[in-house]
Formats: C-alpha cells, sequence, structure tokens
C-alpha cells in the first residue's frame, strides 16, 4: 500500500521555491523514472489482482445466495 507514495517522493521533492511561492519540481533522472515507472506498474498488477480476487468472491457470495433462496423456496412450499 505504501509503494505509490514512495515512488512519488523522489518527484515531488522540491529543490527551490519560486518567486511567487511555487516549489519547483526536480526532474527525475531517466534510472529514476523507470524507477518510478516499474514501482507504479507493480502496484498496478497489485490492484488488478485485487480487484479480480474481489469480483470471484463476489460471484460465489452470489451463487450462495442463489442456492439459499432455492432452499427457502424449496421449504416454503413444502409447508
Amino acid at each position: 500500500q505504501a509503494i505509490l507514495p514512495q515512488a512519488l517522493s523522489t518527484w515531488n521533492r522540491c529543490i527551490q521555491p519560486s518567486s511567487v511561492g511555487v516549489c519547483r519540481r526536480r526532474q527525475p533522472s531517466q534510472h529514476a523514472m523507470a524507477s518510478q515507472g516499474a514501482t507504479l506498474q507493480n502496484y498496478n498488477n497489485e490492484l488488478v489482482n485485487s480487484i479480480e480476487d474481489l469480483r470471484g468472491k463476489r460471484e460465489e457470495v452470489n451463487r450462495q445466495i442463489l442456492k439459499e433462496e432455492e432452499d427457502k423456496a424449496k421449504i416454503q412450499k413444502e409447508l
């Protein structure tokens, strides 16, 4: 979870305040940009995996709900 803030921390460091009070940002080196890109890609991959896992769990819960509703209807019919 802390990967994204860590990746962006280098990018957001100020090197010198400007005259209007806005901080100028240091341009990251190609190596730093590649490293940040890889870190963000890993973060995105983790998000995709988490979403896929949640979708699978939702489908399983929906199947259980349908089965229980069918069981309930069967029991009510028997009564």
